[in-house]
């Protein structure tokens, strides 16, 4: 193997191996490397949601939407604290970004409704054979060479210029990258360093995502000087699966499709049609940190196996959810008052058939979109869950050409980043499956930019 590249990638998951095939696309030799011992990280072990607006899919479902007004629900879901210009470039690339999904082989069959979303646009698709189309166009690329088990240890520079990688660990060698290097190294929800240092409240939360989510990226940037955004924003996100001896945790969102969220008393404590993010939130603060996502057979109805956190009949098999022909007879199997639940779901179907929420305000399935049904339809189910963090979203500072900006406002020469590394684009909160679309459209654009450097 040469020593010697055009452009490195640091990290194999979504947005490294996507910044890989633009630039090589761009005609660039590219060096890919990922510290474990497959690719693919958070993005081959999410739910598949991609945030999409205005596509012939929405179109064939008679789904009213636009990029305009995605542009809206980003700003508004991101309390106006996230970069204009980055949203901006989202909204620009994301119809382009879903062709290139379609024509390397990535099946997108429906478009379903999920959190901060004003408009049904979650394209979904199964998150492993996504990543393997995408892997696929990769390894079978010319231009690229791909190194397994081999991380980063730091950024060369010449002059003030990243040129190149030192990598391998205990057999360190330099890899030099004439054009620049693309930082894609992941969020960092798996480094208690870091959690410590931003977000104490998650530093014990159950990590979700990629083993490799350790932060490796800030820390190289931070090194040369970085600026940090976003890292306040931390939030965990409801629905992560409660911990158990050997099956890996999970996460199932059935809220939205008709579910109510009880405690370990049994009462409701949330507004359920919330973002996922806010009702993690007030579940931190239920006894236990625990909150039961309790549903009928209607909303079993609705399982999605291409979509992972919709997919309830595979949870049930696995053994993530409780189920019983009664409400109270469910109660008892989550160790739970009988009565307390009947009579929670009682009142709440009660609610529903008046058209009103007395407790909490309920009035949509999510985000004004879609009318509650009652609980009322056995077998019922129950999933028990809690607050997880499967990702960080804050991270360095870019520009809308993915550049990596100093503490002191200015790019570092040579430096890209994409993907969850990377912050400023969601600000204060989430729209349910920007982070996949962000990760490949932000993966593109460093790409092309960082090979384009070579080029002039």
């Amino acid at each position: 193997m040469p020593d010697d590249w055009d452009v490195i990638v640091i990290g194999g998951g979504l947005a490294g191996v996507t910044a890989g095939i633009a630039a090589a696309d761009a005609d660039a030799r590219v060096l890919i490397l990922e510290k474990t011992a497959d690719p693919g990280g958070s993005a081959r072990l999410s739910g598949g949601s991609f945030a999409f607006a205005g596509t012939d899919l929405q179109q064939q479902q008679g789904i009213d939407d636009s990029p305009d007004l995605l542009r809206e629900d980003l700003l508004t879901v991101g309390e106006g604290r996230n970069d204009p210009e980055l949203v901006d470039l989202y909204v620009a690339e994301q119809l382009a970004a879903y062709e290139w999904l379609r024509e390397i082989g990535v099946p997108f069959e429906r478009v379903s409704l999920s959190s901060n979303q004003s408009r049904p646009r979650t394209h979904g698709t199964n998150a492993p054979r996504m990543f393997e189309a995408v892997q696929d166009a990769a390894t079978g690329h010319p231009n690229i060479t791909f190194i397994m088990e081999s991380g980063a240890d730091r950024l060369l520079r010449s002059g003030n210029r990243v040129n190149g990688v030192l990598a391998g660990g205990t057999a360190a060698r330099e890899l030099t990258a004439q054009s620049g290097v693309v930082l894609a190294s992941g969020g960092f929800n798996r480094s208690k360093r870091l959690l410590q240092a931003f977000a104490p409240r998650f530093r014990d939360a159950p990590p979700l995502g990629g083993s490799g989510n350790t932060g490796d990226g800030i820390l190289l940037g931070m090194a040369l000087g970085a600026d940090l955004v976003d890292m306040g924003y931390v939030k965990g996100t409801f629905g992560t699966s409660l911990p158990r001896d050997s099956a890996p945790p999970i996460l199932l969102i059935a809220m939205y499709r008709g579910a109510v969220v009880v405690n370990v008393h049994g009462q409701r404590f949330v507004d359920e049609s919330l973002s996922y993010k806010t009702i993690g939130d007030a579940c931190l603060e239920q006894p236990g940190a625990v909150g039961f996502q309790v549903f009928d057979s209607h909303v079993m109805e609705q399982t999605r196996p291409d979509l992972t956190v919709n997919d309830f009949e595979g949870a049930l098999e696995r053994g993530y959810l409780q189920t019983a022909d009664t409400v109270e007879d469910l109660a008892a199997k989550l160790r739970i008052d009988p009565p307390a639940l009947a009579d929670t779901i009682s009142t709440y179907n009660a609610d529903v058939r008046s058209g009103g929420d007395s407790r909490f305000g309920r009035s949509s399935l999510g985000n004004g979109v879609g009318e509650p049904p009652e609980v009322a339809a056995p077998p019922f189910y129950a999933y028990p869950c809690t607050t997880g963090l499967p990702s960080t979203y804050g991270g360095l500072h870019v520009d809308t050409a993915m550049r990596v900006i100093d503490v002191f406002e200015h790019p570092i020469p040579g430096l890209h980043a994409a993907g969850e590394v990377v912050g400023g684009f969601h600000g204060a909160s989430y729209m349910s499956g920007s982070s996949l679309a962000k990760s490949v459209i932000s993966g593109r654009v460093a790409g092309r930019c960082a090979a384009g450097i070579a080029q002039h």
